[in-house]
């Protein structure tokens, strides 16, 4: 995933582990956050599906596929 911003999937996979409903906060195309989604969260786009999540090159990056 590119860019900035806060993201919302059904699913949230890092290192094989999953977080129903996770948020991924992204800025330049790096993960700089995510968590579990527990409440509505301003300016957060739902993108259904799921995230994962990788490091590469030594940051942590987003994919996102249904």
């Amino acid at each position: 995933m590119k860019g900035t911003g806060r993201f919302a999937a059904n699913r949230l996979v890092i290192r094989g582990n999953t977080i129903v409903n996770g948020v991924v906060e992204i800025e330049n195309g790096t993960v700089r956050s995510y968590y579990h989604f527990s409440e509505e969260l301003p300016f957060t786009e739902w993108i259904g599906g799921t995230i994962e999540l990788f490091e590469e090159e030594g940051v942590l990056v987003a994919y996102a596929h249904d």
